[in-house]
């Protein structure tokens, strides 16, 4: 009679796991877009602080030149020496750094648009993901909260 209550428990027990590992597996579908999404986010954020960087380091370069110009400027303005006032205008280098700045700036603006976009790729896949772990008919709702499994949380615009 033992032999065949084990019997029974073992078949059981392949039954539940049966329909427990596929369900499982369907949460860890739908896990991997959050975890990616929300890798994106990351990878965009680094990417604007270090644009941000250089856009203040090259501002800080340019304000440095637009400081020394100005103090030649002023010092050829008191001495009477017109030709050496033209050579500081001609080598003035506003393009160029307003180029470089213009196309900075153009970078982050596209960065942050990245971020808002894989915001709300992130938003729909951790919607998702908590609609099918939430799902009470499924044995997915028990396996999340005993394996410890974090929720993980919608992205706000200030994250």
């Amino acid at each position: 009679m033992d032999t065949f209550k084990t019997i029974v428990e073992i078949i059981i027990a392949i039954l539940v796991i049966r329909y427990i590992i596929p369900k499982y597996n369907v949460l860890g579908c739908y896990r991997e877009p959050v975890r990616k999404t929300r890798a994106d986010i990351d990878t965009y954020k680094d990417q604007e602080q270090a644009t941000l960087q250089r856009l203040y380091e090259i501002a800080e370069h340019f304000s440095q030149q637009e400081r020394n110009i100005h103090m030649q400027t002023t010092l050829a303005n008191m001495s009477r020496n017109g030709s050496n006032f033209q050579a500081l205008a001609a080598a003035y280098p506003e393009l160029k750094s307003n180029q470089t700045y213009l196309s900075l700036m153009h970078s982050v603006e596209n960065l942050e648009g990245s971020i808002q976009s894989s915001r709300q790729e992130y938003n729909n896949a951790v919607g998702q993901y908590q609609m099918i772990r939430s799902l009470p008919d499924s044995p997915c709702f028990l396996l999340s909260a005993s394996s410890g499994t974090d929720s993980p949380q919608r992205s706000s615009s200030g994250s």
